[in-house]
């Protein structure tokens, strides 16, 4: 996935990342992504998501977890925090 080689692109860059999920924080998906995301939050980026605890994934999340992310690309390069 190209979400997982931009993460990992930063990582080694020494930069921070922050990863979107379409699922509760707590839930990996897929499991294979458990080292990616320990590392993003051990090089001090984040792991974010508007859904609570305990929320699997579900194909209807997707679609609202892209809409954080479209909202986020466009904000790349602006310092004012402005949304």
């Amino acid at each position: 996935m190209e979400s997982i080689r931009l993460h990992k692109g930063a990582l080694e860059a020494k930069g921070k990342t922050v990863a979107v999920w379409g699922t509760g924080i707590d839930v990996i998906y897929p499991k294979e992504n458990k080292k990616l995301a320990e590392e993003i939050v051990a090089s001090g980026g984040a792991i974010v998501s508007e859904f609570p605890l305990g929320t699997f994934p579900a194909r209807q999340n997707f679609p609202i977890r892209n809409r954080i992310l479209r909202n986020e690309c466009g904000r790349i390069g602006d310092r004012s925090g402005g949304v």
